[in-house]
């Protein structure tokens, strides 16, 4: 990658989180204080229908897992076969998803993906799951 998409991604990250990196700053304080301010951090994604019967407690492990990733245009989240372990949610922007080099549908700001959530929810598995498109 060249550099001046390096400094270009690195600029955007920063002006996204004002150059603070949370994970870093909270590595200091105890787990519980922690938890508490990840859990107002990541309160947008947590108060999603998906964690309404989760505890209070169980949505503060959860927010400490929450990772922020961010995708340059025309940069690929998933691609075609990846064995999934994660779900997505996109917090800002939009993306595409790919089959067969067409766009088959437009995913925007709240959209959740990675794997077929409801299957899980009500078979209380989580298994890898394979990708059939490409998303970008």
């Amino acid at each position: 990658m060249p550099t001046y998409c390096i400094n270009l991604l690195s600029l955007h990250r920063w002006s996204l989180n004002h150059g603070i990196d949370p994970p870093e700053i909270l590595a200091d304080y105890p787990e519980e204080l922690r938890g508490d301010v990840s859990l107002h951090l990541h309160r947008e994604i947590l108060s999603l229908p998906i964690f309404e019967t989760a505890s209070e407690g169980c949505r503060k492990l959860l927010s400490l897992r929450i990772k922020t990733n961010f995708c340059a245009p025309d940069e690929f989240l998933i691609h075609r076969g990846d064995a999934l372990q994660n779900i997505y949610y996109l917090y800002n922007g939009s993306m595409e998803v790919l089959q067969d080099g067409m766009v088959v549908a437009i995913l925007g700001k709240g959209d959740l993906v990675g794997c077929d959530i409801s299957k899980h929810l009500v078979s209380g598995i989580v298994e890898p799951h394979k990708e059939r498109n490409k998303i970008r």
